[in-house]
């Protein structure tokens, strides 16, 4: 059902997003940006933002996609799990955009179909937005990092 929506979008499609590594989703975004050329903005839990997940943010940025590592003051985690597409529907539930929430976990998304909710989403993902840090070039080596 997520692939079936991000497919249908016509203008933006913006995601806040715990982990992703579904290849198909992945590539579904990508292709938005640099092919059809959508606005996609993803906003993504720095627990993304590791040497073994990073692949995935670098390749959406690498696409075009706007990409936000979003690290919550404190202990806390960005750990959404929801999408608007093209302003007016709200794909949301607890799944994670993984393999295993695709092909073998117990998992609910939900489509609604309300530009008004959508508007709410959005601007939670605007001040969600603030306080991350955009993707840009490289990661900074280990030795820069000293």
């Amino acid at each position: 059902m997520i692939l079936a929506e991000l497919e249908q979008a016509t203008a933006r499609v913006d995601v806040a997003m715990f982990y992703f590594s579904s290849d198909a989703l992945v590539n579904a975004l990508c292709k938005l940006s640099a092919e059809r050329g959508i606005a996609v903005r993803v906003l993504s839990s720095d627990d993304m933002d590791k040497a073994a997940t990073r692949p995935v943010l670098e390749k959406l940025r690498d696409h075009g996609v706007a990409v936000w590592v979003v690290r919550p003051p404190g202990s806390g985690k960005l750990h959404h799990k929801c999408a608007v597409v093209d302003g007016k529907v709200v794909l949301t539930g607890a799944a994670n955009w993984s393999e295993a929430a695709e092909q073998s976990n117990h998992e609910d998304v939900l489509a609604l179909y309300s530009p008004d909710l959508a508007t709410r989403y959005l601007a939670r993902f605007d001040e969600l937005q603030s306080g991350g840090v955009a993707m840009t070039g490289s990661p900074p080596s280990k030795i820069a990092r000293r």
